[in-house]
C-alpha cells in the first residue's frame, strides 16, 4: 500500500469507523453527510491533491499530488434547490453554501495538506481525528440550524474561505426563509459590489427574490 490513493483509503476508512460513523455521517465516496435536527446537511470531505504537470510555483501552481485536506461545509437544501431547481440525496462540500477547510479553523489558519506516506499513516489518523473532533465537528455543530446560520454569520464570513460571498448566500437563505432582514442583508451587499456583469446577476436576482435594490451609491 504505498500508491496516496489507496492510504488516504486506509487512513478515511478508519476516521469513519473510529469517528465519523459514531456520531451518525453516511459515507459516498471520499465525502460524509450528516443531516442536523433543522433539517440541514453537515459534510466532511477527504480532498486529494492532483498531479500538476510542469515545475512548482509557490503561491501560484503547487503540485499537491500525494497530499490530502478536509474540506467541511453546510448545505442548506432549500438555498441549494433556489439555485438549482431540485433537492439531492446526497451532497457534495462544493454544493454547500457554506463551507471551509479545516485549516482555516486552526490557531494560524492556514490552508494545510498533509502528506500521505505509509509511514507515516497511523500518525496522521490521529491528527485527523483529533482536529475533526476538537475543531471541525464543533464547526458543524455551531451551524446546524437556520437560527445559528442567522446569528453567527459574521463569523461564518471569517472562515469563509473558499467564497467572498457569504454575506450575500446569508442574506438569501434568510428572504427564503421569509426574514426581513435578508433583504437588507442582500441591499448591503449589492452596494459594494464593483464588477458590473455581477451586478448585472444580483439585479436579476433581486426580481426573482423580491428584493427592491437602491441606486448605487457613486464612490
Amino acid at each position: 500500500m504505498n500508491k496516496p490513493k489507496e492510504i488516504l483509503n486506509a487512513l478515511q476508512s478508519t476516521v469513519h469507523k473510529e469517528l465519523l460513523k459514531i456520531n451518525g455521517f453516511k459515507k459516498s465516496g471520499r465525502t460524509f453527510n450528516r443531516i442536523s435536527s433543522d433539517g440541514l446537511v453537515e459534510v466532511i470531505n477527504f480532498q486529494s491533491g492532483r498531479h500538476e504537470f510542469g515545475h512548482d510555483i509557490p503561491g501560484l501552481r503547487e503540485n499537491l499530488y500525494g497530499n490530502f485536506t478536509v474540506n467541511l461545509g453546510i448545505c442548506v437544501p432549500e438555498y441549494y434547490k433556489h439555485q438549482y431547481g431540485q433537492t439531492k440525496k446526497f451532497y457534495q462540500e462544493y454544493d454547500c453554501s457554506i463551507r471551509t477547510r479545516i485549516g482555516s479553523l486552526m490557531k494560524n489558519g492556514e490552508d494545510i495538506w498533509w502528506e500521505l506516506k505509509q509511514s507515516y499513516l497511523e500518525e496522521q489518523i490521529e491528527r485527523i481525528k483529533q482536529l475533526l473532533n476538537d475543531v471541525g465537528l464543533k464547526w458543524l455543530e455551531q451551524l446546524n440550524s437556520r437560527e445559528n446560520i442567522y446569528q453567527n454569520w459574521e463569523c461564518i464570513s471569517q472562515n469563509f474561505k473558499l467564497s467572498n460571498t457569504a454575506k450575500l448566500n446569508i442574506a438569501t437563505i434568510q428572504i427564503l426563509n421569509n426574514i426581513e432582514s435578508g433583504k437588507e442583508l442582500y441591499k448591503e451587499y449589492y452596494q459594494n459590489v464593483e464588477m458590473e456583469n455581477h451586478k448585472n446577476w444580483l439585479r436579476k436576482e433581486a426580481k426573482i427574490l423580491k428584493v427592491q435594490l437602491l441606486p448605487l451609491i457613486l464612490r
